[in-house]
């Protein structure tokens, strides 16, 4: 409720106000009154209620005095002045002193009533008016992370828009005393990965981006990681300048050599990696990044696990390799292709694609780095077509991509090849998906995945994205294949799965950091997904692990 007092030297006055108005009715509480100007300060001081109705001609401080000092001292409310007095200069004070409002006396009721009601309907304007300031500044709030991912994306793929260089954010304030490198680590498209199911590959990238976060978070902190394009990840790393570089390669080279295994291990995935050189300035960091794909390019990054541009780079000196210097690298252009084929904006990705090829006219290049260069643009080709759907996966698969990059020895070579194919798989395709119920199903997904052991209902997600339950359901499984509820109990169930193998936790334990609170329902559903009792799981699994891989 509202509060109000009231300051007048008329006790008769205060007593009518008092019972003659139902201020209940209006959603008022009388908090209090005075008879003159110094209590009343000290009550509306005290009490800093939100109406005060006051008289000005009292004792001890008058009507507008109390409400200049009031002002001073930083208490609003909506004053409403009461005077049996007609004098301009008390009017013109009571403007420049910005009151409510200002009656003369005699006042009616029906005179007091309105003006009450506008002083209400205002008040409450202005609730509203914060309510919807701290919704928007949580919403704001809500989105910095991925207003901060847009940042770094942009910074590592080197945009040449100058306000990314221009102030650095918040949450990275401290990275101009820091010197940064790049790690660029590539999920290679094995068989595994091509015969995925649409849904299959959702919690591939999940798991993937939770083991390197996990590994991290244990090994090198100071870092962030960022998914470029659906096959490449980039991490990049911060240390203080003073501190000498050996001992980062040997740090991150044992990093990268456990992210191999793990992703190995678990997931039964293959990727390799490369590391660019560090950096004094973070303006810096797409050049560590490019360098870090110019290690990927290598024929010897095939045969390494973790491979650092800096190896690559004494390798060139001494005559055994050549590395390609481009001004518009791979991270650049792959990241703009794959954004073009995922909505479907071909003239851009043709476009993209000559803005690239370009540079290697009248200029002699490896053919092992063109050959190369083709495998990594096919598997960005692949990645793209499975964040939109599986429609054309089969003349994906048929076309034999050794085959073809047989036939390639020359940049000119592999930008036909790339425009045919683009032509063949996406040319007469007409992209029907809206981007905005796009923008909703990532963010459902994403949302499942960082909050899917608390109480997580369509409803919940609805209120946050305003797309009505039913209509997000049905774009969700247009998008992935399954209701909204299946895709929440798959995941739950992988990550449970997940965590009984591990065998640190009781059932029961398990179950509540799947988001279930009953135990026996857990172990119903779970038996449902996997075919076999939690308790059956863990009699079958191997002896305990303290794995750093604790996804």
């Amino acid at each position: 409720m509202w509060r109000l007092v009231v300051v007048d030297d008329d006790f008769h006055i205060l007593q009518g106000f008092k019972k003659a108005i139902p201020w209940e009715n209006f959603g008022v509480e009388w908090v209090g009154e005075a008879e003159n100007g110094l209590d009343g300060y000290e009550l509306i001081a005290r009490e800093k209620p939100d109406i005060v109705l006051t008289d000005i001609y009292m004792p001890q401080l008058n009507g507008l005095e109390m409400i200049e000092k009031l002002r001073a001292d930083g208490i609003e409310a909506k004053y409403i002045v009461l005077s049996g007095y007609s004098d301009f200069e008390y009017a013109r004070k009571a403007l420049r002193l910005n009151v409510f409002d200002y009656l003369s006396k005699p006042i009616t009721m029906v005179d007091l009533k309105q003006v009450l009601g506008k002083a209400l309907d205002e008040l409450n304007e202005e609730v509203e008016n914060r309510q919807e300031i701290a919704s928007l500044s949580n919403k704001i709030s809500m989105y910095e992370p991925f207003v901060q991912k847009q940042w770094l994306s942009a910074l590592i793929s080197g945009s040449t828009d100058p306000v990314i260089y221009m102030q650095l954010p918040a949450a990275f304030a401290e990275w101009d005393q820091q010197r940064h490198f790049v790690m660029a680590v590539e999920l290679l498209r094995t068989p595994r990965i091509r015969n995925a199911s649409l849904q299959d590959w959702h919690l591939f990238r999940f798991a993937v981006g939770n083991i390197i976060n996990e590994l991290l978070v244990q090994h090198w902190s100071n870092s962030q990681f960022i998914e470029i394009q659906s096959s490449h990840i980039m991490i990049v790393f911060h240390g203080w300048q003073e501190a000498p570089e050996p001992p980062w390669a040997e740090q991150v080279a044992a990093l990268g050599n456990e992210m191999v295994r793990c992703m190995n291990t678990y997931l039964n995935l293959q990727v390799r990696i490369g590391v660019g050189s560090s950096r004094l300035s973070w303006k810096e960091i797409a050049e560590s990044a490019e360098e870090a794909f110019q290690v990927l390019a290598t024929e010897q990054s095939l045969s390494a696990n973790v491979l650092f541009y800096s190896h690559i780079k004494t390798m060139q000196l001494e005559g055994n390799i050549k590395l390609e210097q481009l001004e518009i690298g791979p991270v650049k252009f792959f990241r703009i292709l794959a954004d073009s084929l995922r909505y479907m904006q071909m003239d851009q990705a043709r476009q993209t694609a000559r803005d690239f090829f370009i540079q290697f006219e009248n200029r002699s290049v490896d053919y092992l780095y063109v050959r190369n260069l083709g495998m990594q643009l096919w598997a960005v080709l692949g990645y793209a077509l499975n964040d939109l759907d599986n429609s054309i996966q089969d003349m994906y698969a048929m076309i034999d991509i050794q085959k073809d990059m047989d036939n390639i020895y020359r940049g000119d070579q592999l930008e036909s090849w790339l425009l045919d194919r683009l032509d063949q798989l996406y040319g007469n395709r007409i992209m029907n998906e809206n981007p905005r119920h796009k923008e909703a199903v990532e963010f459902m997904i994403q949302y499942i995945h960082e909050h899917y052991a608390e109480d997580i209902t369509l409803e919940t997600l609805s209120n946050k994205i305003f797309i009505s339950r039913n209509y997000l359901n049905k774009i969700f499984k247009k998008a992935t294949g399954e209701t909204f509820m299946n895709y929440l109990i798959r995941v739950r169930m992988e990550k449970a799965e997940l965590l009984l193998l591990q065998g640190k936790w009781m059932i029961y334990e398990v179950a509540e950091q799947v988001g279930y609170s009953i135990p026996s329902y857990f172990s119903t559903v779970f038996k449902k997904y996997t075919g076999k009792n939690p308790s059956d799981l863990m009699k079958d699994r191997d002896t305990p692990s303290d794995d750093v891989c604790d996804f």
